[in-house]
């Protein structure tokens, strides 16, 4: 995966958790075409769905890339109970995806097929127009429909263009990923129990870290909300007794398996949240970096 597609990726992980489902699939369908054996693609699409139908799909092809996934087979169990299957798929098969043979694109959603959710936003299926006495009137309309797609590109241009600056920014980069190791002279802001949020204000790349007492087998899910605008953001994440990160929810967590080998996945509830079990006793540390200002509430609750 190279960078650019990491930074296209992690703009559509924010507009997922901003709820701004038909932007992230705007992002993330030329990558599934482009990189069909790209599973954490496949993953966030599936997060980027509103339809059952399309977000099943995602998770299969997820599965099928590799049939290992806990987070895939979680959502993809919890889907089909609340909604059965369909008789038939969105997707078209991805040969790319399952042979060693060069990849092939998956099919653009507004060519025709059995449905259109989950399709790019701009994408309108088609309407019966009634006959009109005129042409004009239909000219004007046709007019008026390619000046909003050519409006729709150049934003859609405009910030793409616009995050990739802040990706190369330094300031941004060193706010991607938490260290391996707890960092020294961070501001502690006391102590944090389980079912007893703790909420605060960070600056920009401001950290701070609560401790958190812990006994071999306790299961925790860790979640972190903030009041923020569209260009803010927050990483957080637990560091064992000897200070070093066993679950982080960072630009490594999210397309990372190995956060899942250190005892960590993501919530079958909350694709956003991480959980843990503890394997040992001892005072766990909650580390918290702000990429801008923002005000925040995290939560330690037991886990399933």
């Amino acid at each position: 995966m190279n960078l650019d597609t990491q930074a296209q990726m992690q703009r559509a992980y924010t507009l997922i958790k901003e709820k701004r489902y038909p932007e992230a699939r705007d992002i993330l369908m030329p990558i599934t075409r482009n990189e069909p054996q790209n599973a954490d693609a496949w993953w966030l699409l599936a997060n980027a769905q509103t339809d059952p139908n399309a977000a099943r799909d995602a998770l299969n092809i997820l599965l099928r890339l590799n049939p290992d996934d806990q987070r895939g087979r979680q959502r993809l169990d919890q889907l089909n109970q609340q909604h059965p299957p369909a008789a038939r798929s969105v997707f078209e098969d991805v040969p790319g995806a399952f042979a060693d043979d060069s990849p092939s694109p998956l099919r653009d959603f507004a060519s025709p097929g059995p449905t259109t959710y989950g399709a790019p936003s701009g994408f309108a299926p088609p309407v019966a127009v009634q006959p009109r006495p005129q042409n004009t009137v239909l000219k004007v309309l046709l007019i008026a429909c390619g000046v909003l797609v050519v409006a729709c590109l150049a934003c859609v241009g405009f910030g793409v263009y616009s995050f990739q600056r802040l990706v190369s920014d330094p300031t941004f980069s060193a706010a991607i990923n938490l260290p391996a190791a707890l960092p020294q002279n961070v501001r502690s802001a006391g102590s944090i129990a389980i079912d007893e949020p703790k909420s605060g204000q960070l600056g920009t790349l401001e950290n701070v870290v609560y401790s958190l007492n812990l006994k071999a087998g306790d299961r925790i899910v860790i979640t972190l909300s903030t009041a923020q605008s569209r260009n803010n953001a927050a990483w957080y994440g637990l560091y064992n007794p000897a200070g070093q990160k066993v679950a982080a929810f960072d630009l490594s967590g999210i397309f990372s398996a190995g956060i899942q080998r250190a005892g960590t996945q993501r919530s079958s509830v909350d694709p956003f949240a991480i959980t843990y079990s503890a394997p040992e006793n001892g005072e766990y540390k909650v580390l918290i970096r702000a990429v801008n200002n923002i005000n925040y509430t995290v939560t330690v609750a037991r886990g399933p």
